[in-house]
């Protein structure tokens, strides 16, 4: 299965960036190709890479302000909380999942331990 990255959420401020890597495997040379993008909203950011092999990394973090809690990230069929910790402004430190691929929006939240969101940017995985 092939992952393509799109960005464009309605309502959600994002900043892109796309990025190919080709590995060649010498005879058969099977190119694997790696697609990320990258989306902030109010304090937190979101960095997801996928490939062709339909393996999807997503990273969490403070955007610009630490908070002490934790991310929930979710996607196409799952989702994964981090371990609650104090997240660090500027991506002193990010919470780090991955995926096999299926076709929707990846988003993570950041949330306070008293439950306040930091925000919920969100990438389009195709």
């Amino acid at each position: 299965m092939r992952t393509r990255l799109r960005t464009g959420t309605a309502g959600i401020a994002l900043a892109t960036a796309t990025a190919a890597l080709a590995l060649g495997t010498g005879g058969a040379a099977d190119a694997v190709a790696l697609k990320s993008a990258t989306g902030c909203n109010n304090n937190v950011c979101i960095y997801v890479a996928g490939n062709a092999g339909g393996t999807v990394l997503v990273q969490a973090w403070a955007r610009n302000t630490n908070f002490t809690g934790y991310f929930h990230v979710t996607w196409p069929g799952g989702s994964r909380d981090s371990g609650t910790q104090t997240w660090l402004g500027g991506k002193g430190n990010y919470y780090s999942t991955s995926f096999t691929s299926g076709s929707g929006s990846v988003c993570a939240t950041g949330y306070t331990t008293s439950g306040a969101a930091q925000g919920t940017p969100c990438l389009r995985v195709s």
